[in-house]
């Protein structure tokens, strides 16, 4: 069986970020992962439609490969930040996966108010 985990090696225009996952109570606080190649892109519109998400203009999707989460989830309401500093709020996250092979996760943000 083929393994995609590392097909984000071969994306372009990556970036680092930084990723917060706000954990469930039972686990307490956060968890901070720095991601060494993450992309970021333009929503796809079917995602609001999809997800109930209505765009307001000031949002963005980032891919994040799962291989470099060191085992956390992202879920809603957790943040990712870029290099120069700005602050995206998960609205919805999907792992998606390449055939059995865990692949990346899809987070669909909104950029954090100053």
């Amino acid at each position: 069986m083929v393994d995609y985990s590392d097909e984000y090696q071969h994306w372009d225009n990556t970036e680092p970020v930084t990723v917060v996952v706000r954990r469930p109570a039972a686990e307490h606080g956060t968890a901070t992962v720095d991601v060494s190649v993450a992309r970021r892109g333009t929503p796809r519109r079917d995602a609001q439609f999809f997800n109930g998400v209505r765009l307001q203009g000031n949002e963005m999707t980032w891919l994040i490969p799962a291989a470099l989460m060191d085992g956390v989830e992202i879920t809603p309401e957790s943040s990712i930040t870029d290099e120069p500093g700005n602050k995206w709020i998960v609205i919805t996250a999907v792992e998606l996966r390449l055939g059995s092979s865990r692949g990346h996760w899809e987070c669909l943000c909104r950029e954090a108010r100053s």
